[in-house]
């Protein structure tokens, strides 16, 4: 089980610092819980399941925060946005304070 949890804290550890992106993480994530599952004894589960649930929440944290990090980036520098953003607000309002 230590071995498990060592293996997962430096793939998190690794997308934490932006040395693989989401999908390799998920995916080294998943490749790791699918070698160490055969082995465990019924015992571990219990403790497995709380390993994979914590690693879930710091991933799906740090995704939150990477996106609200993108959208203060485009709100400070709206040339960043994507061509094809939608400026719109509710029923059609433009919210972007340039145009006016």
């Amino acid at each position: 089980m230590e071995a498990y949890e060592f293996e997962t804290t430096q793939i998190v550890n690794r997308f934490l610092r932006h040395r693989i992106e989401l999908p390799e993480c998920i995916t080294e994530l998943d490749a790791a819980l699918a070698r160490f599952t055969p082995r465990m004894t019924n015992e571990q589960v219990g403790r497995l399941r709380i390993i994979v649930l914590a690693n879930n929440e710091i991933v799906m944290k740090e995704m939150e925060r990477r996106s609200a990090d993108r959208l203060l980036s485009t709100l400070i520098n709206p040339r960043r946005l994507p061509l094809n953003a939608n400026l719109s607000g509710p029923e059609g309002t433009d919210t972007a304070p340039w145009r006016s």
